[in-house]
């Protein structure tokens, strides 16, 4: 009886230890299940889907919102905090962008806004650092970045680009004569800005510059404006082109069948892909400067091949090219200065000041999955240190001369002028043209 009586105590006792744990597990459940999670931390971005660039926009946009989304399932956020990409179009149009800030800065904290275009950059530079709002753009017009504020670049500034290619053709053209360029921008500021800037540099490659050709938006045809470049000898095409004008070109070209007399290249390599499947056949052979991988790096480089997996699973299949990766490339800069800050100063105090200090700043010797190493800081604010010319050939972007080191340019940090004679003079100067000996190479024109 006594065993009988202390059975049933000790099976009372277990009962009550069991429904007591199973309350206590119940509760801390309730507990986990309401727990509320790490608070979002926003990147904004006013893209210009409809606008003129369009075409190239979309594709790296992509790239934003898929590594955005890796981040968010594969690594649990920005330190626990989930990103919350909020985009908008702004046509290509940068009072919209303005307007677009201005709404998302009335609705909520902004510390970090990614900008589509150097327009956007250059007319919203002047508010983001009154507002110390840090402004990230992957198309790098040098005013935007010099003098240096709160904007950063990924990639290489415009002059920067324009030196490797007016490089390139030192290097590679073989004719008897020097070759002759000619650069055909649409009526932006920073078509002036090349223009001022390939006067000064053209010689010293043993280039002659015939000048800048304005692109005259609705032309049916762009004939006369070839005729009249084919008449001061040019034979070579510095351009970036709507795609609609870029069309036009290209038949214009292919009906007076001067493709192969004049080649053409396009500073900003990261559209050659999209361009020229809007172009066609004709587009085989142009060449572009970048500083982002190429598909065919995925077969030599692990990294790449592994985030060209979770990309096909993730998009349903879409390409894995240059523009998308340059947009994952530009979000692990921007995810990676986040993370730095909060490390810093924790998430209450994530404030676009505390992002420029300890987050961009603060990137030191960093490399990501795709982004090159770099380094920032106050007045070093581009974050790529090498560049590449590429060709467009069987619908895809090849590479045409590796990686080059990006000239370090003498620039006056308060005007943002570069001193072009006193760059000259410079030992970067000195090994950036080793090889090319152009002026000895070319007949006078």
């Amino acid at each position: 009886m006594k065993s009988k009586r202390l059975l049933m105590e000790v099976g009372g006792g277990l009962l009550m230890l069991v429904l007591v744990s199973l309350f206590f597990v119940s509760v801390c459940a309730a507990e986990v299940k309401s727990s509320p999670k790490k608070q979002a931390i926003q990147i904004y971005h006013p893209v210009g889907l409809t606008g003129p660039w369009g075409y190239a926009f979309k594709p790296i946009m992509l790239g934003y919102q898929t590594y955005f989304k890796y981040v968010n399932e594969v690594e649990g956020g920005i330190e626990g905090h989930p990103i919350e990409f909020v985009w908008a179009d702004s046509a290509y149009d940068p009072a919209k962008t303005m307007s677009l800030y201005k709404r998302w800065k009335a609705e909520g904290k902004v510390i970090l806004v990614i900008l589509a275009g150097s327009p956007d950059g250059e007319a919203t530079k002047a508010t983001l650092e009154r507002d110390k709002v840090v402004g990230m753009n992957l198309m790098p017009s040098d005013p935007t970045f010099y003098p240096p504020a709160y904007t950063y670049g990924v990639g290489t500034t415009y002059h920067e680009m324009h030196m490797v290619m007016l490089r390139y053709i030192a290097k590679t053209w073989h004719r008897p004569e020097r070759p002759v360029l000619a650069t055909y921008y649409p009526e932006y500021p920073w078509a002036f800005e090349f223009d001022k800037m390939i006067k000064e540099t053209a010689d010293r490659f043993g280039i002659t510059y015939a000048g800048l050709e304005l692109a005259k938006p609705g032309a049916p045809s762009l004939k006369p404006e070839l005729e009249r470049l084919m008449g001061k000898g040019v034979n070579q095409i510095m351009t970036i082109l709507p795609t609609g004008l870029t069309k036009i070109l290209f038949s214009s070209m292919d009906e007076m069948e001067i493709r192969g007399k004049m080649q053409v290249g396009l500073w900003a390599g990261i559209y050659l892909e999209e361009i020229g499947r809007i172009v066609g056949p004709s587009f085989e052979g142009v060449t572009g400067i970048g500083w982002y991988p190429v598909e065919e790096d995925c077969l030599t480089n692990p990294k790449l091949a592994r985030i060209r997996d979770y990309w096909l699973k993730a998009t349903g299949g879409e390409k894995f090219e240059s523009p998308q990766m340059s947009g994952w490339m530009a979000g692990e800069l921007a995810v990676q200065a986040i993370r730095q800050a909060i490390k810093k100063v924790g998430y209450d105090n994530l404030t676009g000041e505390n992002l420029k200090k300890y987050g961009f700043d603060a990137i030191k010797d960093w490399e990501g999955s795709i982004h090159p190493k770099t380094t920032l800081g106050p007045t070093s604010q581009t974050s790529a240190r090498l560049n590449r010319v590429y060709r467009y050939k069987d619908g895809k972007l090849h590479v045409a001369e590796d990686w080059t080191p990006r000239p370090e340019l003498s620039r006056d940090l308060k005007t943002g002028k570069v001193d072009w004679a006193k760059y000259f003079e410079s030992a970067d100067w000195a090994k950036f043209s080793k090889g090319c000996n152009p002026i000895a190479r070319y007949s006078k024109p």
